[in-house]
């Protein structure tokens, strides 16, 4: 599988059908695997936090989720990686599980959106094995495990998580030996797509790579940080790392 570094992360050359078949072939073979996504802000937590570097790297997939992401590609002199968001590659999956007889287990979001989101695919894929449960719990101690307990009984070929990053890394990394599931993913914001909550841009805006200001534009308060601070301290230690040979800290 090819692969590119950015920030010492590594990032994968993969489209959804190469991906749709790790899948198979993981549930077939009983085996545990993550799959996670870079986009600009996974690559400053990555940078800032050495777990969460680990995260990503040993994931057995890791895909590009932003123009951020395969701009940094084209500066580093690479060609850039398909861009798979859970937004648009999110329907392809459950048509594929459904096909496949596979099984999804959704976690995150309220009890609201996570209902509306599973009625959602549930009208497209009736057949579908889907279950879920919100993200509004204790991530440790009894609720923790009863919830953990709760997949378990699905025992789900693929595990959806959407608690927003880093949080939902260190959830999986912390419970993933005690879950019987065979694909774990990092979803963020993924339900509140499906469910319809959140609008998602017009795709001339996606195209151009201005997706970014339109969801901060829509939430300016939680996203401002994240945006307006992040995108060029990203590419400042892209710049620094790449051309200058600037090291982190730790």
């Amino acid at each position: 599988m090819d692969s590119i570094n950015i920030l010492d992360c590594r990032l994968d050359y993969l489209d959804p059908a190469q991906i749709e078949e790790i899948i198979k072939k993981t549930v077939k073979t009983k085996r545990k695997i993550r799959i996670s996504n870079l986009n600009i802000y996974a690559a400053n937590l990555a940078y800032e936090n050495r777990w969460y570097q680990e995260y990503v790297n040993n994931s057995a997939v890791v895909h590009c989720d932003s123009k951020g992401i395969q701009l940094a590609a084209i500066a580093l002199g690479k060609r850039p990686p398909l861009q798979i968001t859970y937004h648009t590659w999110g329907w392809r999956l459950f048509e594929f599980c459904d096909k496949n007889k596979l099984s999804i287990f959704f976690l995150g979001s309220d009890m609201e959106t996570l209902r509306e989101a599973i009625q959602k695919v549930k009208s497209r894929f009736p057949n579908l094995k889907l279950g879920g449960h919100h993200g509004y719990f204790e991530k440790t101690g009894l609720e923790n495990r009863k919830v953990i307990n709760e997949i378990n009984r699905f025992q789900p070929s693929i595990l959806m998580v959407g608690f927003g990053m880093p949080l939902q890394e260190k959830w999986i990394k912390t419970n993933e030996k005690s879950i019987h599931a065979n694909v774990f993913c990092n979803g963020g914001a993924f339900l509140d797509w499906i469910s319809g909550k959140r609008k998602t841009a017009p795709s001339i805006v996606t195209k151009i790579g201005l997706e970014w200001f339109y969801r901060l534009l829509l939430e300016p308060k939680r996203l401002y940080r994240r945006y307006v601070f992040g995108i060029p301290q990203f590419f400042i230690r892209l710049i620094g790392s790449h051309y200058l040979g600037m090291k982190r800290k730790s």
